[in-house]
C-alpha cells in the first residue's frame, strides 16, 4: 500500500522541473492581462479560501465538488458540465486519496455528524 509521501513527490517532481524550464528558458517579455480579469482572479482565489474553511465541516466530497465547480465556472467553462465534473472527480479523488493512497479524508464534515 502506497504511503502519505508519495502525492508530495508525484506533484513536486514535475513542478521541479518546470520551474527549472523556466529558469533555463524565460519566455522573454510579460504581458500583463488587464483589468478585467482582476475580478475573475479575485474570484478563483475566494473560491480556494472558501474551500480551505469549508473542508472540515463539509466534508471532502462536498468541498472538493464546490472546489471544482466554481473554478470550472469561474474559468469560463460551461456551468452544467463543471457541475458533471465537479460531480465526478470529487468522489473519484476522495477513493483516490482515502483508498488507494492510504490518506484518511473525511467523508462527511463536521456539519453532517
Amino acid at each position: 500500500m502506497l504511503g502519505p509521501y508519495v502525492f508530495p513527490m508525484i506533484v513536486g517532481s514535475p513542478t521541479m522541473i518546470l520551474s527549472a524550464s523556466l529558469v533555463v528558458f524565460p519566455s522573454g517579455q510579460v504581458e500583463w492581462p488587464d483589468r478585467s480579469h482582476i475580478f475573475r482572479q479575485a474570484a478563483a482565489l475566494a473560491i480556494l479560501f472558501g474551500y480551505a474553511w469549508l473542508l472540515r465541516p463539509l466534508g471532502f466530497p462536498l468541498a472538493t465538488f464546490a472546489l471544482i465547480a466554481g473554478i470550472g465556472i469561474v474559468l469560463g467553462g460551461p456551468p452544467l458540465k463543471s457541475v458533471i465534473l465537479g460531480a465526478v472527480l470529487s468522489p473519484g479523488l476522495w477513493l483516490l486519496f482515502d483508498q488507494v493512497l492510504g490518506l484518511p479524508l473525511a467523508l462527511l464534515g463536521s456539519w453532517f455528524r
